[in-house]
Formats: structure tokens, C-alpha cells, sequence
């Protein structure tokens, strides 16, 4: 995943900022997409929210989100 031209990215908790590189992200979301799926499959009814766009860019890479097959032109698929 090349995420700002290489760049860190930039998260902020409770108000405290901290980096991560695209490597240390992409291995983040991988984690956070593995245990959403244990909760599911153990029946789990939490929704967990994924609207941040780098959410987008991991599903689009590992198959989960495909753009549909008749997209418009111009329209914004996912986040």
C-alpha cells in the first residue's frame, strides 16, 4: 500500500498524535481486520466501523472491496 508518497501516517488518540510508517499500518490494519473477523465468525454483533479511507485502500487491496462493474463515471465508490 503506498500511502502519501511514502510519508508517515498520522493518527491522533484522545489527543495524543503518533506515526506509523505504511508498512507498520498496512500491519495494523491487517491485525484490526483478522480479530473483526474472529468477533464475527464467534457471532459477535458489534458493527465495527471502517470509515476511514486507508480502510478503503486495505479492502480494495485484499479483495473484499471491488468497485462495482457498472460504475458511473465520476462517482465515489467506499470512502
Amino acid at each position: 500500500m503506498k500511502l502519501l508518497h511514502g510519508h508517515d501516517i498520522r493518527f491522533t488518540i484522545l489527543g495524543n498524535p503518533f506515526y506509523l510508517n505504511e508498512q507498520m499500518c498496512r500491519k495494523l490494519l491487517a491485525i484490526c481486520d483478522r480479530k473483526f473477523r474472529e468477533y464475527e465468525a464467534e457471532g459477535c454483533q458489534t458493527y465495527f466501523n471502517k470509515k476511514d479511507h486507508l480502510w478503503t485502500l486495505y479492502e480494495y487491496e485484499t479483495g473484499k472491496f471491488k468497485i462495482p462493474a457498472d460504475a458511473k463515471r465520476g462517482m465515489v465508490y467506499g470512502g
